[in-house]
């Protein structure tokens, strides 16, 4: 079981959003940079770090930020939020990041997704938003006409890493995992899954663990405002 502690990047300031909304948002005042390296030195491998204003304008005003990140802190980062080109995934590969997450492009360029898993096998991971069954793009804010489980069968032989699960309607709100969302959802798919959304406690995590296909889970507000206890969260990993 693989934790990522979350890092979301708005405007150079770490924040979460409360179920993908840009207008209800927590700002926190530790840099971004910061609080990487303390989920270094409190004993996290992993990292997912996510982009917001690339994800939803398309272009990164973070880009320094998170390429200090990348270089100099020393986790396994798996990176999303504004990816939309062969170029930029080069670029983010060749100075350290572990997995990049494309999640727009995939959604309105399925052939190019395909031709990306190819040209970079297990080094592509998916991120599939979902919000009642349909996947989301362009930072949550667009619905697109894919069902998630229509979508499984289209990908089900490209060269993807893994695939990275938010439930939508549960992310920021502490509410817990619906895990009978997640059982369905992992039994329709032979690619690890990461899952994403909700997680409010110990027990979530644990439970996800006991979950063959669970390859890891993504903490967010949980971690910041410490209703999860570190110490025994890096006793999992």
């Amino acid at each position: 079981m693989r934790i990522y502690p979350a890092i979301d990047i708005k405007n150079g300031q770490c924040v979460r959003l409360f179920k993908g909304d840009f207008k209800k948002k927590i700002i926190y005042k530790i840099p971004p940079d910061k609080q990487a390296f303390n989920f270094k030195k409190i004993g996290f491998k992993y990292l997912h770090l996510i982009d917001l204003d690339g994800a939803k304008d398309g272009f990164s005003k973070n880009k320094k930020i998170i390429e200090n990140i990348v270089k100099n802190i020393g986790l396994k980062i798996q990176l999303g939020g504004g990816i939309r080109n062969e170029e930029q995934i080069k670029f983010w590969l060749s100075i350290g990041v572990d997995s990049v997450v494309l999640g727009t492009l995939a959604l309105e360029d399925i052939e190019n997704l395909k031709y990306l898993c190819k040209k970079f096998p297990k080094k592509i991971s998916l991120a599939l938003d979902v919000k009642n069954n349909f996947l989301y793009s362009r930072g949550w804010a667009q619905r697109t006409t894919y069902n998630v489980f229509n979508f499984l069968k289209i990908i089900k032989d490209f060269a993807l890493d893994k695939i990275i699960y938010t439930d939508i309607n549960r992310d920021g709100t502490k509410r817990g995992i619906n895990f009978k969302k997640i059982n369905n959802f992992i039994s329709k798919t032979n690619f690890p899954v990461i899952i994403s959304g909700g997680i409010s406690g110990l027990n979530d995590v644990l439970y996800a663990k006991k979950l063959k296909k669970i390859y890891g889970v993504i903490i967010g507000k949980s971690m910041y405002d410490n209703s999860i206890n570190h110490t025994e969260l890096v006793n999992i990993q």
